[in-house]
């Protein structure tokens, strides 16, 4: 799906859209979240979902949070509008060009023992395989394949790469940034 920086979905910009839709996927959205993340008023927010819902962006929670009226859930055209690219389109040179640099990276990538996995297979989908001129992007799925089997190993390995990352500058906000 595609959609245009200077397009209007139930009266915001689709980029704003998008985002709060990637926002609230993975929950129940009412009317006070729409609110805080639209900075706009409660009765305004409702107005606003109720059209994304008359868009089937969204759906009718079927069990509503406590001491709330209304409540909505992400539908799946709704995350695919979350998933929905804003760039322009590119030309097949171009995209195959950007796929002969994936290859090579995952070569270096599968020849190293810097890195933890190696990929087994990598596939190739979406508009890439058709004849059209102008793509929207080059999709790849890959399946990663861990180098080492033991856990005790597995951290040892991540820890040498964190303090690795932290000799060459890298700077980690938080515990869950040291950890992923």
């Amino acid at each position: 799906m595609r959609i245009g920086r200077d397009q209007l979905v139930a009266g915001y910009p689709a980029l704003t859209v998008r985002t709060f839709l990637r926002r609230c996927r993975f929950g129940t959205i009412v009317p006070e979240t729409a609110a805080f993340a639209l900075k706009t008023a409660t009765s305004e927010a409702t107005v606003f979902l109720r059209e994304l819902a008359s868009l089937e962006l969204i759906e009718s929670a079927e069990h509503l949070p406590m001491d709330e009226e209304a409540a909505y859930e992400i539908t799946t055209r709704g995350n695919a509008f979350a998933n929905a690219s804003a760039a322009k389109p590119v030309l097949r040179k171009t995209a195959e060009s950007a796929l002969e640099q994936f290859m090579e990276r995952l070569r270096r990538v599968n020849a190293s023992s810097e890195y933890m996995y190696s990929v087994e297979s990598a596939v190739l989908f979406g508009s890439m395989l058709s004849a059209a001129e102008r793509l929207g992007d080059v999709d790849i799925a890959i399946e990663l394949l861990p180098k080492v089997a033991e856990e005790a190993e597995f951290r040892q390995w991540c820890d040498r790469r964190r303090y690795a990352a932290q000799d060459q500058g890298r700077r980690f906000g938080s515990t869950v940034d040291w950890i992923l």
